[in-house]
């Protein structure tokens, strides 16, 4: 009886022991940096603001940008910004999407989207979605 027990948990042990954690981004993306214009920065900092409780608070350091080779730039860095209490939440990383768009008087521009803001505790998970981004 004794064993089996044994052979059950070296088996059980060993299972859990062959996975891998996944290094590659999420999407499969492949990056290259660009420089981050004032007009890429600007619109990066209002598409993440509107994520954000109190977007006037907000200390947003960007720390580089990557042209996804889908027509996006992907602008990463750090933001710290007060929570629903007032108090700031600590400095926590951030990616957003900034796309070239044509606006209605037919000039060209940027607009800030779809951002990820990867909680205090846990950045981890954000880095292995955004390894660009370290």
């Amino acid at each position: 009886m004794k064993r089996i027990l044994v052979a059950g948990l070296c088996l059980l042990v060993a299972g859990c022991a062959g996975s891998a954690v996944h290094k590659e981004p999420v999407g499969g993306w492949q990056t290259k940096s660009v420089e981050v214009t004032p007009e890429i920065e600007s619109a990066a900092k209002e598409g993440l603001k509107h994520t954000l409780k109190d977007p006037d608070s907000a200390k947003i350091s960007i720390s580089s940008a990557f042209d996804n080779g889908q027509d996006v730039i992907i602008v990463c860095g750090s933001v710290n910004a007060k929570n629903s209490y007032g108090g700031y939440v600590g400095s926590s990383l951030f990616e957003v999407s900034v796309m070239k768009v044509k606006k209605t008087d037919g000039s060209e521009g940027y607009l800030g989207f779809s951002p990820f803001i990867a909680t205090t505790g846990s950045p981890a998970f954000f880095l292995r979605a955004y390894p660009m981004c370290k």
